[in-house]
């Protein structure tokens, strides 16, 4: 009894995954566009239920809103090239064209010497040259006293040594020795 029990449990159980499987891949498939493929487990019904479940899917692929002539015209206006290029332009065309290529080259050329070329130089063109900045002026001034007592001390050194080369020298010319 038990057996019997567990065999009905098992067929139950395969049944309903095997339906569960089937609509669910037949929606799947319904959802790409695919005809869902009937294996020969699949029942008469799932078969019925995936064909009714696939119509109202390929009604809905279809574009909701309908091509009028309007919608067509709109959308070659959108792809259409800005400028028709067959034609040849008038003069006065040629003119206007020129004359607003040369006002967009003096425009860019005034943006980027404004807007760009000057802040990045501003720094080095700005300061003033006659006037040295606080700072600097300051620094140069210590370099210079620096210089001034390395030359004092160099004359000192210098004024030291030469004292004491020429007392050595009038002590040994002064005292000849024996040779005499």
């Amino acid at each position: 009894m038990l057996g019997e029990l567990l065999e009905k449990g098992q067929r139950t159980t395969q049944n309903t995954v095997k339906s569960t499987v089937s609509s669910t891949a037949s929606s799947v498939a319904g959802q790409l566009g695919v005809k869902p493929e009937m294996s020969p487990d699949n029942s008469g019904k799932t078969q019925a239920q995936s064909q009714t479940q696939a119509q109202p899917q390929a009604e809905s692929s279809k574009p909701q809103a309908a091509s009028t002539p309007e919608t067509i015209e709109l959308v070659k206006e959108f792809y259409a090239p800005s400028q028709d290029l067959s034609k040849p332009l008038t003069d006065a065309q040629q003119k206007d064209q020129l004359e607003t290529q040369q006002k967009l080259a003096k425009l860019r050329a005034e943006l980027h010497q404004g807007t760009y070329y000057e802040p990045l130089i501003a720094y080095e063109t700005k300061k003033p040259q006659g006037e040295e900045a606080v700072a600097e002026k300051v620094e140069r001034e210590k370099e210079e006293e620096e210089q001034k007592k390395m030359q004092l001390e160099e004359k000192k050194a210098k004024e030291k040594q030469d004292i004491a080369t020429s007392r050595a020298q009038r002590a040994v010319e002064a005292n000849r020795g024996v040779a005499g």
